[in-house]
């Protein structure tokens, strides 16, 4: 059964995304879809760099208890705001490199995001750890589709490029509070986390820079060509590109890799 929610969470989120990204690009056109999808990618990056890597780690310990989580949530927070505060330095800079006076503003309103996903850190590993796929695949379909109506709604009443800025941080935030409500874990920023919170953190942190290390270098090599794009040939070049490797992949996410999460299970 949790095989077959994992395949739901992934089939339903790539069809809803599917049909949401070709009507705002009927809206929007490919110059915008190209300048989110550089500080997208900058995001994902960020995000897989520091805080991809705890979330395995929460999940393969063996003991859990309130002072190591109140410890891994405070690395990610941490993170996540040194991090912000990264991306405002970089953000002008990044947008002479790609040649988008819009993409400064774009990457500091998806930066938001960044302890968003701190936030969402410890819930998600706690579904995980029980095989709670129902929950991950209730809540990732709810906010796609929350989301999607913002950004669409969004693009008809002629917001632009924030339309898809919108859409993007309204399935972050939605995603991140269906998840709390069903947990009973709380984040705390006062108080001792753990007696030995040092040899946690050592530990947390060297299990986490393995798994950041493989993941970041698998989505910058995924998405290498995207930004070669953008250095070459400009936002809009990324847009139509993506739009047209966007429409390729549907149909293998939809089939292929749904079938590899249900049957995945079974070679156990």
């Amino acid at each position: 059964m949790a095989a077959l929610w994992s395949a739901a969470l992934n089939g339903g989120r790539v069809l809803t995304n599917t049909v949401v990204l070709f009507l705002l690009a009927m809206l929007l056109g490919p110059e915008a879809f190209g300048t989110v999808a550089i500080a997208t990618i900058y995001i994902v990056l960020l995000q897989l760099a520091f805080q991809q890597g705890l979330a395995p780690a929460l999940v393969a310990r063996s003991r859990l208890d309130d002072g190591i989580l109140d410890v891994a949530f405070r690395l990610a927070l941490a993170g996540a705001t040194a991090l912000v505060v990264v991306t405002l330095a970089l953000a002008w800079p990044l947008g002479a490199v790609f040649r988008s006076p819009d993409l400064p503003v774009v990457l500091a309103a998806l930066a938001i995001l960044l302890p968003l996903m701190a936030l969402d850190l410890v819930p998600n590993s706690l579904a995980r750890r029980r095989s709670d796929y129902r929950l991950l695949a209730l809540r990732g379909n709810i906010a796609t589709v929350v989301g999607g109506v913002a950004g669409v709604l969004s693009a008809v009443f002629g917001l632009g490029i924030w339309s898809l800025v919108i859409q993007q941080l309204v399935t972050g935030f939605v995603s991140t509070a269906l998840l709390l409500k069903r947990t009973e874990w709380r984040p705390r920023f006062k108080g001792n986390p753990a007696p030995n919170r040092r040899a946690v953190r050592r530990e947390l942190l060297g299990y986490s820079t393995r798994a950041s290390a493989t993941a970041t270098t698998q989505v910058l090599a995924q998405n290498l060509d995207a930004l070669l794009t953008g250095l070459l040939l400009g936002p809009r070049a990324v847009g139509l590109y993506r739009l047209a490797a966007r429409l390729a992949s549907t149909v293998t996410d939809l089939s292929i890799r749904s079938g590899q999460a249900a049957a995945l299970p079974d070679f156990r």
